[in-house]
């Protein structure tokens, strides 16, 4: 009878879980994660680099194209390099490259509507910020945003020397041999923090 009892028993506890065999399943689960997570995070970053590098030098091909159309820059920055402040991927920027109602008018410097940059629709990130992409307005202008929701930088030869004046997060050097820079400022959003800026030179 003992023996019977204990037969049907065994089937049944051979199938479950004892409490420290759980135990053991979580902390494996816990350590596999603590170690995929930073792996992760990494793998990602990199895309977040990697793709900000790409835009950057997308955007800098697009301001020589518009150079060549019309044998000058897309700003209305005049004066002495040394004086030229950098130029943000916003609407003062991008609503020329992209030909906006705005920049083809009369006053306009897009008049020919020569549309240079074209790229990947940007996703909201909240705050009024965007990452990764272009944010069009009805106009046909519109901001270039990098993964981390902000604008690209641009300094470009006003005096035609070719050279720019370095950024100021470029130590020793006053200025580089390119008629256009662009630069991204990372993940911190601190031109000044040159360690993780993302750079075309």
């Amino acid at each position: 009878m003992i023996n019977a009892m204990n037969s049907l028993r065994s089937p049944a506890r051979k199938n479950a879980l004892t409490l420290i065999e759980l135990i053991v399943v979580i902390t494996v689960i816990g350590i596999l994660a603590t170690i995929a997570i930073p792996a992760t995070k990494s793998i990602l970053d990199r895309a977040h680099r990697t793709s900000a590098r790409n835009d950057a030098h997308h955007l800098k091909s697009a301001i020589a194209s518009y150079y060549a159309e019309y044998r000058h820059f897309p700003t209305r920055q005049t004066g002495p390099e040394s004086a030229a402040a950098p130029i943000q991927s916003d609407h003062t920027l991008m609503d020329i490259l992209l030909a906006s109602d705005r920049e083809t008018g009369p006053d306009g410097l897009n008049q020919r509507r020569h549309v240079t940059f074209s790229g990947g629709r940007a996703r909201p990130m909240g705050n009024g910020k965007f990452r990764s992409g272009v944010r069009l307005d009805e106009n046909g202008g519109g901001t270039l945003w990098d993964p981390w929701g902000n604008h690209y930088r641009v300094i470009v030869d006003l005096n035609a020397d070719s050279r720019v004046p370095a950024p100021e997060f470029v130590e020793d050097v006053p200025f580089l041999p390119q008629d256009i820079i662009v630069w991204s400022p990372g993940k911190d959003g601190d031109d000044a923090t040159a360690m993780d800026n993302v750079t075309t030179w």
